[in-house]
């Protein structure tokens, strides 16, 4: 198992983690034995996943086990820290964040989800079950829906099946993952310390919301709204934390992601979806107008100073999504009364054709 290293014969060796997975050659620690060091250098290039078929990913609503190898690997992609303190705070920040959108949700402010995509050849057997328990409840709820009936009462949680993750490291006083460990809630301790490469198959993550914090209000106008000032935009989700395993980018496990968390979004309601991209990020922004996302207003100058990365800032995009799945539900029907139609002038060619019509 890896866990975060903790100490300064360690922090060597995070920063090894990070060259290799950006394809620079590492030098070694001078603080570890040349055997050891060999050890961890044999182990990081043994870190690596083959091709997946983006349409066969299990995208799965996380746990709160699995919040930190999800901020591992999101940090992985966007952050290199440069000691292992800063490693392991980045880390524990996203985790306190999807803490937060938890409270939020479970005070009726909004929806929140952490999505994750496990390639089915490599996730235990575990989480294909949980995957399995998923699509009934899914397919339950859509036998529900067309027969007219509430079928949540006969549905349960995929999220309370549990597996196991790598033994959570005993992080001992005054180090500061004990201290950061006390600050997390009890259901996230069994996944803390652990990397995204300890959970099997993990390949990408992405956060969806409802609450409407980030989309920037309306303006009120006295003469049209009778008032001034900013009220909060409804229907909008807002999807963040989109980070896919540095082996497996552009195999399409990112459209993936965004397809499930806007086919979620739609479910709870919401017209639209948005999110931030920053503009110096070539390949995302391909990807977000591939899939349809306009250009919106330039965030505040002084936001990138507050989110530690000045001095870019990023556009918010925007897309609807309602129009986009109703498009999607009639093309379905279309095919599925066309396949009927078929079938039933097949059945009908073959009663022509057999004897007992041929005598009458």
């Amino acid at each position: 198992m890896h866990v975060l290293p903790l100490d300064k014969h360690s922090a060597s060796s995070c920063t090894a983690r990070h060259k290799l997975q950006r394809g620079v050659a590492a030098p070694a620690g001078p603080c570890l034995p040349q055997e050891q060091r060999k050890q961890q250098q044999s182990r990081h290039r043994c870190v690596t996943l083959a091709a997946v078929d983006a349409s066969k990913l299990l995208v799965l609503a996380s746990t709160p086990q699995e919040y930190f190898p999800a901020a591992d690997l999101h940090a992985t992609c966007f952050d290199h820290p440069r000691d292992a303190s800063a490693a392991l705070w980045a880390r524990f920040e996203r985790v306190w964040a999807l803490q937060i959108n938890d409270d939020l949700a479970r005070r009726g402010v909004g929806n929140c989800k952490l999505l994750i995509a496990y390639d089915p050849e490599q996730a235990p057997a575990d989480i294909q079950a949980r995957a399995a328990a998923a699509a009934a409840v899914s397919a339950q709820a859509d036998i529900s829906s067309s027969n007219g009936t509430n079928g949540s009462s006969s549905s349960s949680s995929s999220s309370s099946i549990e597996y196991a993750l790598p033994a959570t490291p005993d992080y001992a006083f005054p180090a500061l993952g004990y201290w950061l460990s006390r600050m997390v809630e009890r259901p996230v301790w069994p996944g803390l310390g652990a990397s995204f490469q300890d959970l099997a198959g993990i390949v990408g993550v992405a956060q969806v919301d409802s609450f409407g914090d980030i989309i920037p209000p309306r303006t009120l106008n006295a003469s049209r709204d009778g008032a001034v000032g900013w009220v909060k935009r409804e229907g909008f989700a807002y999807i963040s934390n989109v980070a896919v395993a540095p082996q497996l980018r552009r195999s399409g496990i990112a459209q993936r992601l965004m397809a499930e968390a806007e086919s979620l979004a739609a479910t709870w309601g919401c017209s639209k979806a948005g999110l931030h991209c920053n503009p110096s990020n070539q390949p995302a922004m391909a990807l977000y107008r591939r899939l349809r996302y306009k250009n919106g207003p330039l965030e505040a100058p002084w936001m990138p100073y507050l989110q530690g990365r000045a001095p870019d800032r990023c556009y918010l995009m925007l897309k609807r999504i309602r129009q986009q799945q109703q498009q999607e539900q009639q093309h379905q029907q279309q095919q599925h009364s066309q396949q009927q139609q078929q079938q039933q002038q097949q059945a009908g060619t073959a009663a022509v054709g057999t004897p007992a019509a041929q005598q009458c």
